[in-house]
């Protein structure tokens, strides 16, 4: 570009190339600068199985590799009366960042909506004059799961990593809550 361009003087010359150089490496910089920020963040999408974490297709993010968020969500329906959905958001914490197994611990939360039919034999009734028969009834089941643990993360180094967690977990169906172990796994391709 410079080559086509006619200057009267040598300052001159100097002075548009002093301002190109000086344009290109801010520029440059600020690319740097652009690209370094991204590289905080680190983007997974895989499946999840898991108690508390949830079941199904997952989304995990992590800040600077050590404080990170996973969203996990499923559908499952069968028919207008028999289905499930499951939602569950998880936030991990990375103790300890090693190059193949990095130690984490997670707290969790876990909605399970469910409706399923529910059928009952009715026996024949002498007074009844159409008889006994199966009838159905639609049982709707609301089920908040709560856990926290600790597990480990293996990084294949081939864009692929899985985790197994186990910890213990709250469950409530219908406000009826439990604690029992839980124990939760996933497979992710990092982005």
């Amino acid at each position: 570009m410079l080559m086509h361009l006619n200057f009267k003087n040598q300052k001159m010359k100097s002075t548009v190339f002093s301002l190109i150089t000086i344009l290109m490496m801010s520029t440059s910089a600020f690319a740097q600068k652009k690209e370094a920020a991204k590289s905080n963040l680190t983007h997974s999408f895989g499946f999840n199985a898991g108690t508390t974490t949830g079941i199904g297709l997952s989304y995990q993010m992590y800040h600077k590799n050590k404080i990170g968020f996973q969203v996990t969500a499923s559908p499952f329906v069968y028919s207008v009366d028999d289905q499930k959905l499951n939602f569950a958001a998880t936030g991990l914490y990375k103790m300890r960042d090693k190059e193949y197994v990095d130690f984490v611990s997670y707290l969790s939360l876990n909605y399970i909506y469910s409706r399923n039919p529910s059928y009952e034999f009715v026996p024949y009734n002498v007074n009844d004059p159409y008889g006994g028969g199966y009838y159905s009834t639609i049982i709707n089941t609301n089920q908040v799961n709560i856990g926290t643990g600790f597990g480990f993360e293996f990084d294949t180094k081939r864009d692929f990593k899985f985790s197994i967690m186990g910890g213990f977990a709250g469950y409530s169906t219908n406000n009826i809550w439990r604690v029992l172990p839980c124990i939760e796994s996933s497979l992710f391709y990092t982005l």
